[in-house]
C-alpha cells in the first residue's frame, strides 16, 4: 500500500504547535512530530509557511519585548487572523448565496412580470374584441329597433286603413243586407197585393162571367199583363238578389284577405320582439363578461405593483449585504 503524503496544512499546524511551544520548526522536528513524510516534501511547505509567516510579522510589538514572546504573539496573531479570515470568508460565502437568491427572485419577479404584461395584453385585446362586439350589438340593436319603430308605424298605418276599409265593407255589407231585405219585403207586400188582385179579378169574373162575356179576353188580358208585371218583379228581385251575393262574397272574400294579412304582420312584430329580446340578452351577457374582464385587469394592476414594491425591497436588502460586505472587506 502506497504511503499517503504530508499536505501543507498539516505541515504549516505542526510548525505554529513548534513555535507555541518555544522550539523553531524544522524538518526534522517536523518529521518527528508526524511520524512520516519525506523531508523533501516537508521542506518545500516548510519554505512556503515561512514565506508567508514572515510577511504577516507583527511589527508594532515593543522593541523591549523578549523574543520567546514575540513568537507566541505572533502564533497566537496568525490564529487570529486565520480565524477571521474564516469568518469572513463564510460571510462572503453567506452574503453571495443571499445575492445569488435575490437575484434568482428578481428574474422569477421579472419573468412574472413579463407573464403579467403579456396577460394584460391579452386580456385587453380580448376587451377592446369584446367592446368592438358590443358596439356592433348596440349599433344592430339600434337599426333594428329603428326598422321595428318604422314597421310599427308602417302597421299601424296599415292596420288603420285596413280597420277603415273592413269599416266601410261591414256598412256597406250592411246597406246591401238591409237593401236586400227591403226588396225582399216589396216583393213579399207586392206578391200578397198581386194575388189578392187576381183573387179579386177571378171573383169579379166569376161573378160577372155570364153578364160580360165581351169583355172575358179584356180581363184575361189584364190578367196576362198583370202576371207579366208578377214575372218581370220575380226576376228584378232575382237579378237584385243575385247581386247582392256577388258583393256579399267579395266582401267576405277580402275581409278574410285582411284577417290573413293581419295576421301575418302580426307574426312579424313577434318575430321582431323575440329578436329584440334575444339582442338585450347578449348586450347584457357582453356587458357582464366587460364587468369581469375589468375585475381581472384591476387584480393583475394589483399584482404588478406588489411585484414592483417587492422588486424594490429587494434592490435595498441587496444593496445593503453588498455595503455590508464592503464595511467588513
Amino acid at each position: 500500500m502506497a504511503r499517503l503524503g504530508v499536505d501543507y496544512e498539516t505541515v504549516k499546524q505542526t510548525a505554529a504547535k513548534l513555535l507555541s511551544q518555544g522550539m523553531a520548526p524544522s524538518v526534522q522536528k517536523i518529521r518527528e512530530v508526524l511520524g512520516t513524510g519525506s523531508n523533501t516534501t516537508i521542506a518545500e511547505h516548510l519554505k512556503v509557511w515561512r514565506d508567508e509567516y514572515a510577511q504577516k510579522t507583527i511589527h508594532h510589538l515593543p522593541a523591549s519585548m523578549p523574543k520567546e514572546l514575540i513568537s507566541t504573539f505572533e502564533v497566537l496573531w496568525q490564529t487570529a487572523m486565520e480565524q477571521a479570515q474564516n469568518h469572513l470568508a463564510e460571510y462572503k460565502r453567506t452574503v453571495e448565496s443571499e445575492c445569488e437568491t435575490a437575484v434568482q427572485v428578481q428574474r422569477d419577479a421579472e419573468r412574472a412580470v413579463t407573464d403579467i404584461k403579456q396577460k394584460m395584453a391579452e386580456l385587453s385585446a380580448t376587451l377592446e374584441q369584446e367592446i368592438s362586439t358590443k358596439q356592433k350589438l348596440n349599433t344592430e340593436l339600434a337599426v333594428i329597433s329603428e326598422r321595428l319603430i318604422k314597421q310599427n308605424e308602417a302597421f299601424a298605418t296599415q292596420k288603420n286603413q285596413y280597420e277603415e276599409r273592413l269599416k266601410r265593407i261591414y256598412e256597406e255589407k250592411d246597406r246591401l243586407e238591409t237593401q236586400y231585405q227591403q226588396l225582399h219585403n216589396e216583393t213579399k207586400t207586392l206578391q200578397e197585393k198581386l194575388s189578392i188582385q187576381a183573387q179579386q179579378h177571378q171573383n169579379s169574373l166569376d161573378q160577372q162571367n155570364m153578364l160580360h162575356e165581351q169583355s172575358e179576353n179584356r180581363w184575361l188580358k189584364l190578367i196576362d199583363q198583370a202576371k207579366q208585371e208578377v214575372n218581370g218583379m220575380y226576376k228584378r228581385n232575382e237579378t237584385l238578389s243575385k247581386n247582392s251575393d256577388e258583393k256579399i262574397k267579395k266582401l267576405s272574400m277580402a275581409l278574410t284577405d285582411l284577417q290573413q294579412n293581419t295576421f301575418e304582420k302580426n307574426a312579424q312584430l313577434n318575430t321582431a320582439e323575440e329578436r329584440i329580446t334575444q339582442l338585450k340578452q347578449e348586450v347584457k351577457f357582453l356587458e357582464t363578461e366587460y364587468i369581469k374582464a375589468r375585475a381581472v385587469i384591476m387584480k393583475l394592476e394589483d399584482e404588478q405593483k406588489s411585484v414592483h414594491v417587492f422588486d424594490k425591497n429587494k434592490l435595498n436588502n441587496k444593496k445593503q449585504i453588498k455595503s455590508k460586505t464592503d464595511i467588513s472587506s
